[in-house]
């Protein structure tokens, strides 16, 4: 509840209401300032409706304070227009320019704080592609570390098979000879020829000795017609004919060197 007097709410218990009908407003015990308890708090009357009554008599009896300067009593006074005071017009443009300063440093902040927002989301944009380019990354490098973990026997393997391939090389390169001075022809028949010839120098050759037979390098063509046989022999190709075993082709090239010794 409030006191219609002072305005504040009232705390304590004891009050006192008008006992007009169509007012019930509510005093406090202060601002009421009743003179002795012998009052009849049934038939007190606020100030307010004593005020609107008209004064036909004395009525100093009233136990209710006059003065209007109480120190307890708050009076407000309406607003009149014609003795307030206004502003002067320096004061508003001052606030106004100050408003518009304010406004303008607010719209610069709010500028520069949209600027950081999208420069931070430009920054978390750009690490989650790092973060997903390392991830990238590491699962690439994995799955390399584990080709060069499956590489390396295999590594291992080539070199051993390309070390047999080359033993191998070497022991068919014991059962190989190579013959120059047989005159080269468009349908010859190599094999035919190097029976004769081994016939000749004294060795039985026979077809099953012979693993494969023929001419090697590229084919040498004159710039002139040659004027004799030795000269004609001197742009046939070697031939080179591999043996399936050893033991012919030492019979072979030692028959050849006594052929030769003897002649």
């Amino acid at each position: 509840m409030r006191c219609e007097g002072c305005l504040n709410d009232i705390k304590s218990k004891i009050y006192f209401r008008c006992s007009k009908s169509d007012c019930d407003k509510i005093y406090c015990t202060l601002c009421a300032n009743l003179p002795s308890t012998t009052v009849n708090v049934q038939s007190w009357t606020c100030p307010a409706c004593i005020a609107q009554e008209k004064k036909t008599g004395n009525n100093s009896s009233t136990p209710v304070r006059t003065s209007c300067h109480s120190q307890n009593v708050t009076m407000r006074n309406k607003f009149n227009p014609k003795t307030s005071t206004e502003p002067s017009n320096l004061g508003i443009s001052e606030l106004t320019t100050e408003i518009k300063l304010l406004t303008q440093e607010i719209s610069s902040l709010k500028c520069k704080l949209d600027e950081a927002m999208t420069s931070l989301t430009r920054c978390h944009e750009r690490l989650d592609e790092l973060g997903n380019s390392m991830a990238s990354t590491n699962t690439r490098l994995a799955s390399v570390e584990q080709q060069q973990a499956e590489t390396h026997p295999l590594k291992a393997a080539v070199s051993q098979i390309q070390k047999n391939l080359n033993m191998m090389a070497q022991k068919q390169l014991s059962n190989e000879m190579e013959i120059i001075g047989i005159p080269e022809n468009k349908n010859e028949n190599l094999t035919h020829t190097i029976l004769v010839a081994s016939r000749k120098i004294g060795v039985d050759l026979a077809d099953i000795d012979i693993d494969w037979v023929a001419r090697v390098g590229p084919r040498r063509v004159p710039l002139v017609k040659p004027s004799d046989h030795d000269s004609e022999s001197s742009f046939t190709r070697p031939v080179v004919v591999r043996l399936l075993r050893r033991s012919k082709r030492d019979e072979i090239i030692k028959a050849s060197k006594a052929e030769t010794q003897h002649n």
